[in-house]
């Protein structure tokens, strides 16, 4: 057996990423039985077969779960808005940080697009969330607050999540 984590499933097809290869398995019948659907997130028990293709034997304990997006065994949530383009909404976030914190996950607001940002919309954004959670304002055209973000995310599985649009310069 071989233990990797599930990078990605379509179709009834799982990718599991495993040291440094990539296997597509299908999932043992047993768990659509028990009603266990695998998740991107999911550390699995995989076995190759013969023919080269490969099972999901065995699903591990969960961290946590999700249903939107369908994902399992997040640390954090970047969730991910623009500042313009299209134009922000704060409910949006305040649901994304419920559904993070019901979760056991941390969050990091990312506002996106603050070259296209009216003057005083990015820092009224902030004052609402930064003594509560950590915000970083990045332009993805020019790379602006990249560095910084990266320096977030070091270790553990993160998810980025947030509404259509906000990582498109082009919206």
């Amino acid at each position: 057996m071989i233990q990797g984590t599930i990078i990605k499933g379509i179709a009834g097809f799982y990718y599991v990423k495993a040291d440094h290869t990539v296997f597509e398995c299908k999932a043992r019948g047993i768990f659509k039985k028990d009603g266990i659907t695998p998740l991107v997130g999911d550390i699995v028990e995989i076995k190759t077969e013969n023919d080269g293709s490969a099972v999901i034997h065995t699903i591990h304990d969960r961290k946590n779960e999700f249903r939107r997006p369908m994902l399992s065994n997040v640390d954090c949530f970047i969730i991910v808005i623009a500042a313009a383009k299209p134009e922000p909404n704060l409910s949006i976030i305040d649901r994304f940080l419920v559904m993070a914190e019901s979760n056991g996950a941390d969050a990091v607001i990312c506002i996106n697009k603050i070259d296209l940002a009216e003057d005083g919309k990015v820092q009224h954004i902030r004052s609402v969330y930064e003594n509560i959670y950590p915000v970083v304002c990045t332009s993805a055209l020019s790379e602006f607050g990249i560095d910084e973000l990266k320096a977030l995310i070091k270790d553990g599985k993160y998810a980025l999540a947030g509404p259509s649009g906000t990582g498109n310069r082009h919206c």
